[in-house]
């Protein structure tokens, strides 16, 4: 699992990233370098003498220290740059249903796998000594399963896929893509997903639930991602 820091975390060096581009300073990877060595513990100051008052609970690191916090960060990116940096910083890499239209690939997951073999491929390149199973990857997709749905349910599953679909025919901006919203039988979910060529190179993958939904909704969608789709593509519950 991804914890609540790591991902705060990534928000950070995103900022921190944008805000490097603006200013044109080429100092990425020394922004990751530094991060991540506060959070392996790498003293950050001094500290001064203690002088008998209050507790003595002072601390040269970053606090509360997480052991192998580090070796547990998630970058979560849409391009093959994005992708390259994360694999060179040693970051474990998420992608999700907003990607990016590059080297002329309209095919959403085509260009999700590109990302993702360029971003193994830095990391290989960068940490040579590493285990490349450490250099994990992470795919997430919306689906909605309509097995075992009500009537009212499968007419509101479709009017939303029906409303969404034309978003994802075009690049937005001249950059974005949008991931297809996928809703229909256990089947032929199953199928979608194990011919989705970014999948097949994924170490796990993340279903998320349509926020626009409600709980009934989201009940229904676990129910059948935990009980038929998810054991069907080898997942155990733990």
């Amino acid at each position: 699992a991804i914890s609540v820091f790591a991902t705060l975390l990534g928000t950070v060096i995103g900022l921190v990233m944008a805000l490097i581009k603006m200013a044109r300073i080429p100092v990425l990877s020394q922004v990751s370098a530094v991060i991540v060595s506060y959070l392996r513990g790498t003293a950050i100051r001094e500290i001064p003498e203690y002088q008998g008052v209050g507790g003595d609970f002072d601390s040269d690191r970053v606090e509360p220290h997480s052991p192998g916090l580090s070796d547990r960060l998630w970058y979560g990116g849409g391009s093959l740059r994005s992708a390259e940096w994360a694999g060179s910083a040693g970051m474990n890499w998420l992608v999700s249903n907003i990607s990016s239209y590059e080297n002329g690939e309209e095919n959403f997951a085509r260009g999700q796998r590109a990302q993702i073999d360029a971003y193994r491929a830095a990391h290989a390149a960068a940490h040579p000594a590493a285990d490349p199973a450490d250099a994990r990857v992470s795919v997430a997709r919306v689906f909605v399963p309509i097995d075992g749905a009500t009537a009212a349910q499968r007419e509101k599953y479709a009017a939303y896929v029906e409303a969404r679909t034309p978003r994802t025919k075009q690049v937005h901006g001249g950059r974005m893509l949008i991931a297809q919203d996928v809703s229909g039988t256990n089947d032929e979910i199953v199928d979608f997903i194990q011919n989705d060529v970014a999948y097949q190179a994924a170490d796990d993958y993340l279903f998320e639930l349509p926020f626009e939904f409600e709980l009934a909704d989201w009940k229904h969608i676990l129910d059948q991602l935990a009980g038929e789709i998810g054991p069907r593509l080898g997942w155990q519950p733990k």
